[in-house]
């Protein structure tokens, strides 16, 4: 949280300028809220599982409510953004608003194998979904994508189902592996 309000143009903790009267860095500060939720997440986990200070189903309500929160801020994050970028974020959304059914799910259904793996592979193609997101709006090498061409919306929405079947193919493996 504390590299998103220190990196060189970011925010360093001031939230509005009041002698210019506009908010400064809104995306840096949703970011680190991003990581703030997922934080208490953790440290939720860690205290349910150290100690029995609290219920054993309030860890995954947590992650839910974290998960919860980084599509609720993302799904505003979007705003005066070209089409394609608007994209490739309302598709990172769907696995976001996933997991956090997903992890909602397994406060009352613990321990159910079907929505762990789920929410494992949801969590892995949201994760390589924010690497190919930046490969698209920040491109390492060659030319820059056109972010106004509905062909590249389309690529970039197959390319997407690659990357759920990659996920899903990685848990399948790491289970059949883990398991057998």
């Amino acid at each position: 949280m504390l590299a998103e309000q220190f990196v060189a143009d970011g925010p360093r903790l001031q939230l509005y300028d009041f002698a210019e009267k506009h908010w400064e860095h809104l995306m840096n500060w949703q970011h680190a809220t991003m990581y703030l939720f997922f934080g208490l997440a953790g440290t939720v986990s860690l205290i349910i599982h150290i100690t029995e200070a609290a219920p054993l189903a309030l860890d995954r309500l947590m992650l839910a409510i974290a998960f919860f929160n980084e599509g609720f801020l993302f799904l505003y994050h979007l705003h005066g953004r070209s089409m394609l970028d608007v994209h490739v974020h309302q598709l990172l959304l769907y696995a976001v608003f996933g997991d956090a059914l997903v992890a909602l799910l397994e406060v009352f259904h613990r321990g159910n194998i079907i929505l762990e793996l789920l929410r494992c592979t949801l969590a892995l193609l949201q994760g390589s979904w924010f690497w190919q997101i930046g490969f698209v709006l920040y491109p390492p090498h060659g030319p820059e994508w056109d972010l106004k061409d509905h062909n590249n919306m389309m690529f970039v929405t197959m390319c997407y189902s690659w990357h759920l079947a990659f996920a899903m193919v990685v848990v399948g493996v790491l289970y059949c592996t883990v398991s057998w």
